[in-house]
């Protein structure tokens, strides 16, 4: 997750180095979160950069894609997700569009553009993610009587319990919450994998899917999503809670994760955890 290059310039060697690792490792999709344009970024912030936002995106991030993609073929997918952060869009509330054709401009098959929040599938395994920080605006208004435990698979499990990609009312200050799309925000369904990057320190951790509980449903529609919620939860009833980190920090690289999930044996059926391995590899 970003930001993607060091607040000394914006030469996005994190980004390179990422990029390196992937073409080593050749995984089947590498998922980049936003920000990849940090209006926080301080060349940015102080007006110290002689082209415009729009600039840095393409030339310093698309164009790299572009070429990774052409240097390793349809093997590799790349999806990506935009944060209210990015200061070369032109959505800057959460929840978020996918980046536009006009700012993709990218004619390669592999290369996908997602919401904030979004999801997708990828060999069986559903995947979502939000680039909002939801985890330290949980953390900042938590309050519980659990006394130790496992802290960071209680604040994802927010999410999980309350179907909801921002279970907080009010919103934290800036979050930049758009209520008029909170039916963007909902999670229809369990995912297998949720990926949370935030400022907190990185962590994976498996977060059991709440019981589901029945009740009427007004019309046909609502009856067929809550038949979706239970099938779901009956092949996925935890659910793989990653926070990647940022890949850079201040001055210096930072981190980023690699899942490996081993696919499902039809004689031997496990969850999702007892599949997953999640490696929090630095830069």
């Amino acid at each position: 997750a970003g930001p993607y290059t060091c607040t000394s310039d914006l030469a996005y060697e994190p980004l390179e180095a990422l990029l390196a690792y992937v073409r080593a490792k050749q995984p089947r999709v590498v998922v980049l979160l936003g920000p990849f344009v940090d209006r926080e970024h301080p060349l940015l912030k102080e007006g110290l950069v002689d082209c415009a936002d729009e600039e840095v995106w393409s030339q310093q991030v698309r164009d790299r894609l572009e070429q990774f993609a052409d240097e390793v073929g349809p093997a590799v997918h790349v999806a990506l997700a935009p944060a209210t952060r990015d200061a070369h869009t032109q959505h800057l509330c959460f929840p978020q569009p996918p980046l536009a054709p006009e700012e993709l401009e990218m004619g390669r098959e592999q290369l996908v553009a997602m919401g904030n929040p979004g999801a997708l599938e990828c060999g069986g395994v559903n995947l979502a993610a939000t680039t909002h920080d939801v985890l330290k605006h949980l953390a900042s208004a938590e309050v519980s009587r659990q006394a130790g435990g496992d802290r960071m698979a209680r604040l994802a499990g927010h999410l999980l319990a309350q179907r909801h990609f921002y279970p907080l009312f009010p919103p934290a200050p800036g979050a930049a919450l758009d209520t008029a799309f909170d039916a963007a925000l909902r999670l229809a369904a369990t995912p297998h994998l949720l990926l949370l990057p935030s400022d907190l320190a990185p962590f994976a951790t498996a977060v059991a899917a709440p019981a589901l509980s029945v009740v009427q449903a007004p019309d046909d529609a609502a009856d067929a999503a809550q038949a979706m919620d239970t099938d779901m939860d009956a092949e996925a009833p935890e659910a793989v809670c990653v926070n990647p980190g940022r890949l850079a920090k201040g001055v210096l690289g930072g981190t980023f994760a690699h899942i490996l999930i081993q696919p499902q044996s039809p004689d031997q059926p496990t969850t999702i955890a007892a599949r997953t391995r999640v490696d929090i590899v630095k830069v």
